[in-house]
């Protein structure tokens, strides 16, 4: 049942963006305007040692494990369909609310403790 569900769903997708497209979405999302602010502090050279040092050491490693689990649960959804598969839809749409709520709170916890530290040198 969820095998003709899926296809009947990936027959409505269409691909709009392309490699080059993904790649500056994801430049953009990396450097916000607060990484912005600490290159504007620090150095350009200091910051780009230290964005190369964090892709090899962070986002090569999240994107390799994102690609196995789009490779291996090729639905569209996200971890929403993860775990709707796993363990039905009321986990599933927990699971998703959870997330983007802690998204939230890591977010502007990470963006605040860097403003305290920036303000206190």
């Amino acid at each position: 049942m969820a095998d003709v569900e899926l296809k009947q769903e990936k027959a409505k997708l269409v691909k709009s963006l392309k490699r080059w497209d993904l790649v500056f979405f994801s430049v953009c999302a990396i450097i916000g305007l607060d990484a912005v602010a600490g290159l504007a502090k620090w150095g350009l050279g200091q910051g780009v040692t230290w964005f190369i040092i964090f892709v090899f050491l962070f986002l090569l490693p999240y994107g390799l494990v994102t690609a196995e689990l789009g490779a291996a649960f090729p639905a569209e959804g996200g971890i929403y369909t993860w775990a709707r598969m796993a363990y039905g839809r009321l986990p599933g749409e927990l699971t998703a609310i959870l997330y983007w709520i802690s998204n939230a709170i890591w977010i502007g916890g990470s963006l605040a403790a860097v403003t305290i530290a920036l303000e206190i040198q």
